[in-house]
């Protein structure tokens, strides 16, 4: 089998879920304890890697569910960032969400 650009570093594309939400009328922040590595049982905010086959948005919503089983959520990209850290480009998310 032909193998094509195999010259390219393979870059991997990764976006994160800002959750926030009314608690009665303190704003809250949902993060997660990590149950993978690395940093495996820390706080983290929710996020992961874009699949091959999925958009940013589709790659949001999927994470989202996979790690909280949150679905229909309100969801607004803020921004995606383009600059490299090492071979990961990071996309951030900003949702919100009426309740926690």
């Amino acid at each position: 089998m032909q193998k094509y650009y195999t010259e390219h570093t393979k870059i991997y594309v990764a976006v994160d879920c800002i959750i926030f939400g009314w608690d009665d009328s303190q704003l809250k922040l949902l993060i997660l304890k990590r149950n993978f590595e690395p940093a495996k049982g820390k706080n983290s905010l929710i996020g992961g890697f874009v699949r091959d086959n999925e958009s940013l948005d589709e790659a949001a919503r999927r994470i989202l569910y996979e790690l909280t089983g949150l679905t229909d959520i309100y969801l607004e990209q803020l921004n995606a960032y383009g600059k490299l850290k090492g071979t990961r480009v990071k996309g951030l998310y900003l949702w919100h969400i009426s309740h926690c």
